[in-house]
């Protein structure tokens, strides 16, 4: 999948990208009777964005009526589960018989169980009788079925459905999440936000470019890079072995090895909130990633594990910055001068425990926003 993840690959799919968050601005605009939950809005934006690219078929979130349906709460709750099946692996029996009681399941897990076994497979399907009439344009899946890596019970649409959920998940919450607490921060730190106002204002709402946002706005950037250090992304201990050499582990007179062959484990959590690497690491400081004459700091950016790094990183990370510094400048340019915060607090966002995503305290609901 990698290629199709490229930064030249994201590119060619930013004018899809500009066209949903110029549909998002205008329906947050609209909505003016009462406050909303602004993760659930970003939720719609990422589903369709990811589902557009992968599928060649939105959602269609964005352009309903209002937020509902949509994949944050049955992902939610996928993510509640999380840890049952790590310590009770027996219990993935269940997903064998899962097809086939889909339809008859209601409420979110109903909605997030007929998208992976009826609605991913039937697209998977779809691409899979394209090829064998020849109409197939190369993309994922096509490529995927054509791989000679990968044996023949590996391409069936039921198996690549497997993938396609994978993506959709992965594109959906995960840059949702970053994006909400990005909002809760210029929202709750006004000089925050007009610095950063301030440096895109020339910049047309409508017609935003990475590239050109990369480039001419070094505060934007530092913005997003320390939304993805409190957002933490995938939180959980992410597993590796060392094979060939035993680690060593030094700090002050202490010492330890870690013979080869034996599994460990790090949170991002654990770099992110270094106070050695990050000085007052719980606060929202943009500055931190900028040197004194205001351009961007490359070399704390390896301390950075919202991705993860090396040979396992993210090989969506490409698309994940492209809705990031799109979003994030025209919510700040069209938005946010109409957008304030209702009854929500530091404690909605900030980091409370892991559920392979970084999740605040239980009880809290999210991050609420009234628009004039």
């Amino acid at each position: 999948m990698a290629r199709y993840f490229s930064r030249g690959q994201m590119l060619r799919l930013e004018p899809e990208v500009r066209s949903l968050v110029n549909a998002l601005c205008d329906k947050l605009l609209r909505s003016t009777d009462g406050p909303l939950d602004v993760n659930t809005a970003y939720s719609c934006l990422t589903s369709d964005t990811i589902t557009q690219y992968a599928f060649g078929d939105s959602t269609g979130f964005v352009a309903q009526p209002g937020w509902e349906p949509n994949y944050r709460a049955p992902l939610q709750t996928f993510l509640d589960t999380v840890y049952v099946w790590k310590f009770f692996p027996f219990l993935l029996n269940i997903i064998r018989i899962a097809p086939y009681i889909a339809k008859y399941i209601s409420g979110d897990i109903g909605l997030l169980m007929r998208e992976m076994f009826e609605v991913i497979p039937a697209r998977i399907q779809k691409a899979i009788e394209a090829r064998e009439r020849g109409e197939a344009e190369a993309n994922i899946w096509t490529d995927m079925l054509e791989s000679p890596l990968l044996p023949p019970e590996e391409k069936t649409a039921y198996r690549l459905a497997g993938d396609g959920f994978a993506l959709m998940f992965a594109g959906t919450e995960t840059t949702a999440s970053m994006l909400t607490l990005i909002t809760y921060y210029l929202l709750a730190q006004p000089a925050t936000r007009q610095r950063l106002e301030d440096e895109i204002k020339d910049m047309d709402p409508r017609n935003l470019s990475w590239v050109a946002l990369e480039q001419k706005s070094p505060y934007l950037g530092a913005v997003i890079l320390e939304g993805l250090r409190l957002g933490h992304g995938l939180s959980s201990r992410a597993p590796r072995v060392p094979r060939d050499e035993d680690l060593v582990y030094r700090k002050g007179g202490y010492e330890y090895v870690i013979p080869r062959g034996t599994p460990i484990g790090m949170t991002s959590v654990h770099v992110h909130l270094n106070e050695d690497i990050f000085p007052d690491a719980e606060k929202f400081m943009p500055e931190r990633w900028l040197d004194e004459n205001g351009q961007r700091r490359h070399d704390l950016e390896k301390y950075l594990m919202a991705y993860s790094r090396g040979s396992r990183m993210c090989q969506g990370i490409n698309f994940a910055y492209c809705v990031l510094y799109v979003v994030t400048a025209a919510m700040t340019l069209r938005v946010m001068p109409r957008m304030s915060l209702y009854k929500t607090t530091e404690e909605d966002v900030k980091y409370d425990h892991d559920l392979a995503l970084a999740q605040p305290k239980r009880g809290t609901t999210g991050v609420w926003v009234t628009i004039s």
